[in-house]
């Protein structure tokens, strides 16, 4: 049961930073065309 809860929370750490990660390179692609479009 313990060892389940690990490899659960791991997958959902894991899960987490790729979401994360994904939001951070949209935004950041978002800012780059933002600043791209105005200079």
């Amino acid at each position: 049961m313990k060892i389940n809860f690990l490899t659960n929370w791991s997958i959902g750490q894991k899960f987490c930073s790729d979401q994360i990660h994904l939001v951070y390179f949209n935004l950041r692609r978002a800012v780059g065309a933002d600043v791209s479009s105005k200079y």
